[in-house]
């Protein structure tokens, strides 16, 4: 029984994607090229050449310099959207000013949270993509005035449950997991199975210096788009990619937890910084 007759032509759920890795053993794959790969990446001047020894490995050695002025914390999950009845407006703008100026992010996105928060749409706005992010159920997407940016994924990350910051780098760590997958698969069926969620992801370009953006001959055959300006397509990335670290997630620590899923995420973050330095014959650029 293969993939694609088991679950069809569409991928819809968490429950859909984890049964099509289930079923294309994705487990093993991972357990045996992925999970304790090594390598050493040169993070810069500041940072230097860290060894990498594994997925766990890449989630201790997490480092993001921030100042000891921030409340907030990369291991600290906000619970601010938990209790609506007992949302502050005031304390919700400010927790998303911090977010966007601890990542760096502060262009357009604070005058776009300040603009919401004026209309009294911020609460509502917020509430409406938790209760989106969250469902496993669906991929159907029906809120209205999205907006998504590097800096949003960071608020939907503190703010939702298991829910990825997916940035360029993280972005990139997944498309390069799932490429070398696709490049193990002999069997045609079991390729466009796989295909089906991954044609749901975008490659973000690199930088100057950083290769993270998938080759365009490798993203038409994977199905994997650019990143761009439509935002829907954004958000439905930014959650398949949450449910794709929720499934490795349950690999590495035989459970999902907000914890356990930030670990993934952290480590996303750090092996995403130059995939030719990860692996030199990635099709990446």
């Amino acid at each position: 029984m293969n993939a694609v007759n088991k679950l069809g032509k569409v991928m819809n759920s968490y429950k859909e994607l984890s049964n099509t890795l289930d079923l294309l053993n994705f487990s093993d794959f991972y357990i045996n090229e992925i999970s304790s790969k090594s390598c050493k990446v040169d993070l810069g001047k500041r940072k230097g050449i860290i060894q990498f020894t594994s997925i766990k490995s890449a989630a201790d050695l997490y480092t993001y310099e921030s100042s000891g002025k921030y409340k907030i914390d990369i291991n600290k999950h906000l619970d601010t959207l938990n209790t609506p009845e007992c949302i502050n407006d005031d304390e919700l703008i400010l927790q998303c000013i911090e977010i966007f100026d601890w990542g760096g992010v502060q262009k357009s996105n604070i005058i776009n949270s300040i603009n919401l928060h004026r209309e009294k749409a911020l609460k509502p706005y917020l509430l409406q993509c938790k209760e989106w992010f969250e469902d496993d159920t669906t991929l159907k997407l029906d809120i209205n005035n999205l907006i998504w940016s590097s800096g949003w994924t960071k608020v939907f990350s503190f703010m939702f449950n298991m829910t990825t910051i997916y940035d360029s780098r993280v972005a990139a760590y997944i498309n390069y997991i799932f490429a070398q997958f696709y490049s193990s698969l002999s069997n045609e069926t079991d390729r466009q199975a796989l295909k089906i969620i991954l044609q749901t992801l975008v490659s973000f370009k690199g930088t100057a210096t950083r290769v993270r953006c998938l080759k365009k001959l490798d993203r038409e055959v994977l199905g994997v788009k650019m990143k761009g300006g439509n935002d829907k397509n954004n958000f439905i990335a930014n959650k398949v990619a949450s449910w794709l670290l929720r499934y490795i997630c349950e690999l590495e620590y035989k459970t999902q937890s907000q914890a356990n899923f930030r670990q993934i995420d952290k480590a996303m973050f750090m092996l995403g910084f130059d995939i030719y330095q990860v692996d030199k014959n990635a099709n990446f650029e």
